[in-house]
């Protein structure tokens, strides 16, 4: 045993060795190696949550053992076929130990931690190779290389897949009669508490007839899954799925509520509900975990295929997007049920409408984007690796569901396929619909702020012709007073007062043949 556990710990220091060689030369490990660099004072209290699942082709899947960090090492060293580690909360020495026991291709924990290394304009101040991280940007774009995707043929090749997506979490004051607050527009983390650093953003609802809802975090979530695949070995041997703990503000905004959703296991039933029924998803470890053991396709004496096992975890990243839209289709429906009802509103709460509205738009684009990504990765550019060997063209599904639990399995991973893909074009059409109906609200209300504009325009014309009637009428008393004021030859008392007559007649006519001549140029032009 000892042999074995200094060969871990070999393998472990390697692969940190390798990460860091490997950084000084590619920018992208960059991140990777800042994280497992991080010393544990940053987070003394920082421990992985890891449940570990045991399948085989003899029995069923074992029950999800709970394991502590300080054993995993001794866990690595058993070599057990066919386990599913699933972790929340990923720390420097599980990432090390995972990658260098199990030969983990390190764009797998790139992918997972969507981190950068911050820098600054000036040169002068550039913060080191291996300084901290910083969550990668989604839409203030600084580094290019950072953004750029990752073609779907090379895609398809690796052992991995990743899930960005958000998880909105409500937030209500401890105290009850105590007034809602705005949440701010960059929401920090808490990273006593958090080992991977997730940022949020604030998202507080528009009030209706005076009623304010709660404010909600949209909290940038990960999640990454990766499955062995090497040669000519016929299916997976080992599994990681990462999840990211409970998101938690560094400022005390209230108390935090779990997410919004809707049940996707079984109902309860008379006589009573029963274990497998009730999922509380406190955090995604716990309900991913509970959904597994659940799960009727996994319950087989076989191997499932990881698409089977990820089913349940693209299930709930459906549930938060299908979450977070409702929320953007309730202020929606706030703001035509206002622009409805709301005769006299003024033009500063157009402009807070539109505001909202170009935040949403932002939103939702990228929204859109990710959950076109999360299709195309599941379903269209899954990795090779994974797949099974499929049933001989011919073979009817019967006959390969009667002979063994692994074919039936193999069968079952094109009707898993197949569910995942609508689940997710579900969620894509609620956001297509939803970024609709921003469109057409941006349009109605610059449509509406151009109509209040004109009638705004006509009452100011109607005051200034009336002010112009006022000055027309006190026109001839101002005439005559000037020319009864003249004290030259030119005046009333002059001996040349008919000749200022003469010039002030010609210069009138001058002006009426002038303004003649205007109106036939103005309206010929505008016949043409």
């Amino acid at each position: 045993m000892a042999t074995l556990s200094n060969s871990t710990t070999v393998r472990e220091d390697h692969y940190r060795k390798f990460v860091a060689e490997t950084a000084s030369k590619i920018t992208k490990f960059t991140p990777l190696n800042a994280f497992l660099l991080s010393t544990p004072q940053r987070t003394p209290a920082i421990e992985a949550c890891i449940s570990v699942i045991t399948f085989s082709e003899q029995a069923l899947p074992s029950e999800p053992r709970v394991i502590k960090e300080s054993d995993l090492k001794k866990e690595l060293e058993l070599q057990t076929d066919y386990q599913l580690f699933v972790i929340a909360n990923i720390t420097p020495d599980v990432v090390a130990l995972l990658g260098g026991s199990w030969g983990v291709d390190p764009q797998f924990f790139i992918d997972y931690l969507d981190t950068v290394i911050p820098t600054r304009p000036d040169s002068k101040h550039l913060q080191s190779r291996y300084s901290t991280t910083s969550p990668l940007p989604w839409y203030r774009l600084d580094d290019i290389e950072a953004h750029l995707p990752t073609l779907r043929s090379v895609q398809s090749k690796m052992n991995h897949i990743s899930f960005r997506f958000i998880g909105s979490r409500q937030y209500q004051p401890e105290d009850s009669n105590a007034p809602l607050m705005d949440l701010p527009d960059r929401i920090e983390p808490d990273l006593s508490v958090s080992s991977v650093e997730r940022i949020a953003g604030g998202y507080n609802p528009i009030p209706r007839d005076g009623k304010r809802f709660h404010p909600v975090a949209m909290t940038r979530q990960c999640a990454s899954a990766w499955f062995d695949g090497k040669g000519s070995q016929p299916r997976w041997r080992k599994g990681i799925i990462l999840l990211d703990p409970p998101f938690e503000a560094k400022e005390n905004f209230g108390q935090r509520y779990s997410s919004k959703y809707k049940s996707f296991i079984s109902r309860p039933m008379p006589p009573g509900a029963g274990e497998k029924d009730i999922c509380v998803r406190n955090t995604y470890h716990s309900s991913l975990v509970h959904c597994l053991k659940w799960n009727p396709i996994l319950q087989v004496s076989a191997i499932p295929e990881p698409l089977a096992i990820l089913q349940d975890l693209c299930r709930i990243i459906a549930s938060e997007w299908i979450a977070v839209n409702t929320y953007i289709e309730r202020d929606l429906n706030t703001i035509e049920w206002r622009l409805e009802t709301d005769k006299r509103a003024t033009l500063e709460v157009f402009e807070s409408f539109l505001k909202k509205l170009f935040i949403m738009r932002r939103r939702i684009n990228k929204y859109e984007s990710l959950v076109s990504e999360q299709l195309q990765s599941c379903v269209s550019h899954s990795p090779i690796s994974w797949l099974l060997s499929s049933p001989s063209p011919g073979t009817s599904p019967n006959s390969i569901a009667s002979t063994t639990p692994q074919a039936s399995a193999a069968l079952s991973s094109d009707q898993v396929s197949y569910a995942m893909e609508n689940d997710l074009k579900q969620v894509q059409q609620l956001i297509h619909r939803n970024s609709d109906r921003i469109m057409q609200s941006i349009a109605l209300i610059t449509s509406l702020m151009s109509v209040r504009g004109g009638k705004t325009s006509i009452t100011q014309n109607k005051t200034l012709g009336f002010l112009t009637a006022l000055a027309t009428l006190a026109l001839p008393f101002n005439t005559i007073a000037a020319i009864v004021a003249i004290q030259t030859d030119y005046g009333p008392t002059g001996n040349n007062f008919g000749m200022f007559w003469a010039w002030a007649g010609g210069a009138w006519v001058a002006l009426l043949i002038l303004f003649f001549i205007f109106r036939f140029i103005t309206s010929r032009s505008v016949s043409i």
